[in-house]
């Protein structure tokens, strides 16, 4: 019987905790890889990048729509990396997508490239 009790006291006391921890640390490191594209529709890069080639041959309408996609693909990514990067970082690339918005129907090239440039490098850094 005392064997029984002293598993059940590493299990409960020691094992658990260990685990538990690995877990949300897991979770928590888990970003770097959870910002990875598991579709075309979701390659945020791609998209920020189609944007920026629109925006400096003036295709405003086409940088408008590859736009609509980048938020599209945004909103399927942020779901899964929200609880393995920091919050600021996530509401400062939202306030970059809504800026290079109002700048693109301004057509206002450089504060449009200069903000797809900024969320470029936030979400290189997302995770980090």
């Amino acid at each position: 019987m005392k064997d029984f009790n002293e598993m059940k006291h590493f299990i409960l006391y020691k094992l658990i905790p260990v685990v538990i921890l690995l877990f949300f640390i897991a979770i928590m490191q888990s970003g770097i890889i959870l910002k990875q594209p598991f579709s075309k529709e979701e390659d945020i890069l791609f998209y920020i990048e189609a944007i920026e080639s629109n925006i400096v041959s003036e295709q405003w309408d086409i940088a408008s729509a590859e736009l609509k996609n980048l938020e599209e693909a945004y909103s399927k990514v942020q779901k899964r990396i929200q609880y393995s990067v920091e919050r600021d970082e996530l509401d400062s690339f939202t306030t970059c997508i809504k800026k290079t918005e109002g700048y693109i129907q301004a057509h206002g090239q450089g504060g449009a490239l200069a903000e797809l440039s900024e969320a470029r490098n936030l979400w290189e850094g997302l995770g980090n």
